[in-house]
C-alpha cells in the first residue's frame, strides 16, 4: 500500500494525430514496512519507454495492463518519487478514456475517463480511495490550440517551433479519473461570479468558435446556479482556483474537477455538472456500487436550480418528470449490484433520477431546514 501524494503529468498532444507522448512523475509515500513493491495501471497497448526511481533508471515490467516494481525495502512513511516515460495511441483503449474527433473549425482530442479509462491514456493509480493530493499538467500542443484541465492557468510557453505549452496547476485533492485534458482552436471567455457573501468565482469557458453566439446567452446561466449551490451545499469546492467549461465532441458533459466538460451549454447540464463539484468531486464515492451519490445528487442539484431560478412552476414540472422517469418501471435500486456492465451503472433512471426522488423525499420528510443543514455538514 502508498499514498499517491503528487503527479506531474507532461504531454505532447496534437488534436489531428493519434499518438501521445511524454511523462508522468509521481511522488508516493509507502504505508507498510518493508515495502518493496508497487505497481501503476497502464493499458499494455501504450509503450512504456524507460523508467526512473529517485532520478536514476530502473528495471521494470508492464503486462496485464501494470506496471510493477521491485525495490529495496523501505520503511512505513518513507517517500520515493518515480518518472514514467512512455507513448502510444490511446484512443484504441477499450475503455475509450482518450477521443478525438473535429468540431468544425478543426480536430480536437479530449478524455473522459469515468469510469474505468485513466490508465488507457497515463500511468496512474486507477482507484477512488486514494486521492491525489495535488497535480501540475504540462501540455504541448500545436500554435493555434488551448489545452483546458484543471486548476488554474499559471502560463503558456511558446517553443522555437512555435509549440504552446500550457502550464495548469491544481492544489486540490482529485481522484484519478477526474484527471482531465481537452485539446482544440477554443476561444475564451471569463468572467467573475458574484457571491452573496461578497466574495466572487473566477469562470472560464473554452468554447467552439461556431459555438460564440449561442454561448453568449447560455454563459451566463451559471451564475444563479453557483450562487444557490454556494449558498446551500456550502462555499464552493474550489474557490481559490476556477469553475468552467471546455466543449468537447461528446453528448451530456463530465464533471472534471473545477473546469467540466460540455457536448453543449444548457441550462440542466450546466446544473448538473456544476452541482458534482460538491457531489462527486469534493466528496467522492468510495466505490461505483454507490455511484447514486454522485448522480443522484447532482440530479437534485438540477432540481434545486430550476427551483432557485427558473421558479416553482419550472421546479414542480421537473420532479414529475424525474418522478414518472423513475414510476414508469418496476424494480431497481440505487445501489449498483453489477459495476462490470456500464448501461446499467449509469442508469439514467436509478441512479439519476431515483437518486435525486430519494432525495426529495428526503427533504420532503425532514423539512428544509434539517436537510440543507445536513447538507453542508
Amino acid at each position: 500500500e502508498y499514498d499517491l501524494v503528487y503527479h506531474s503529468i507532461h504531454l505532447n498532444i496534437d488534436p489531428g494525430v493519434r499518438m501521445i507522448s511524454g511523462s508522468v512523475y509521481s511522488e508516493l509515500i509507502a504505508l507498510e514496512d518493508n515495502f518493496s513493491q508497487f505497481s501503476f495501471d497502464l493499458d499494455v497497448g501504450m509503450i512504456v519507454d524507460s523508467f526512473y526511481l529517485n532520478g536514476g533508471l530502473h528495471d521494470f515490467t508492464h503486462s496485464n495492463d501494470e506496471i510493477s516494481i521491485s525495490i529495496s525495502p523501505i520503511l512505513k512513511g518513507e517517500k520515493i518519487n518515480v518518472e514514467v516515460f512512455y507513448h502510444g495511441d490511446p484512443s484504441k483503449h477499450e475503455q475509450k478514456g482518450f477521443g478525438y474527433s473535429a468540431q468544425g473549425a478543426g480536430p480536437i482530442a479530449w478524455t473522459l475517463s469515468q469510469p474505468y479509462g485513466a490508465y488507457g491514456w497515463w500511468p496512474c493509480k486507477q482507484q477512488l480511495y486514494d486521492k491525489i493530493d495535488s497535480i501540475d499538467l504540462h501540455i504541448t500542443v500545436p500554435s493555434g490550440n488551448k489545452v483546458g484541465s484543471l486548476g488554474l492557468l499559471t502560463h503558456v510557453d511558446t517553443l522555437a517551433d512555435s509549440q504552446l505549452v500550457f502550464h495548469w496547476k491544481h492544489r486540490y485533492p482529485v481522484a484519478t479519473y477526474l484527471v482531465a485534458v481537452a485539446v482544440s482552436n477554443y476561444y475564451e471567455e471569463s468572467h467573475y461570479i458574484q457571491l452573496s457573501d461578497g466574495d466572487s468565482i473566477y469562470h472560464l469557458d473554452y468554447l467552439y468558435p461556431a459555438y460564440k453566439p449561442a454561448a453568449d446567452t447560455l454563459r451566463w446561466q451559471i451564475d444563479g446556479m453557483m450562487r444557490g449551490f454556494d449558498s446551500l451545499f456550502g462555499p464552493y469546492p474550489f474557490r481559490k482556483e476556477k469553475y468552467g467549461h471546455v466543449m468537447f465532441a461528446r453528448g451530456g458533459g463530465m464533471e472534471h474537477q473545477t473546469m467540466s466538460f460540455m457536448g453543449t451549454l444548457n441550462f440542466d447540464l450546466m446544473a448538473h455538472e456544476l452541482g458534482h463539484m460538491w457531489f462527486g468531486d469534493k466528496i467522492t464515492c468510495a466505490s461505483w456500487q454507490d455511484l447514486w451519490l454522485n448522480e443522484g445528487w447532482a440530479t437534485y442539484s438540477n432540481v434545486l436550480a430550476h427551483e432557485l431560478v427558473k421558479g416553482r412552476d419550472s421546479y414542480l414540472e421537473f420532479v414529475r418528470f424525474q418522478k414518472s422517469r423513475v414510476l414508469d418501471e418496476d424494480g431497481g435500486s440505487v445501489y449498483a449490484y453489477d459495476t462490470a456492465d456500464r448501461a446499467d451503472l449509469f442508469s439514467g433512471r436509478l441512479r439519476y433520477g431515483k437518486g435525486a426522488m430519494v432525495l426529495q423525499q428526503l427533504r420532503w420528510t425532514v423539512g428544509d431546514s434539517a436537510f440543507f443543514e445536513g447538507t453542508r455538514n
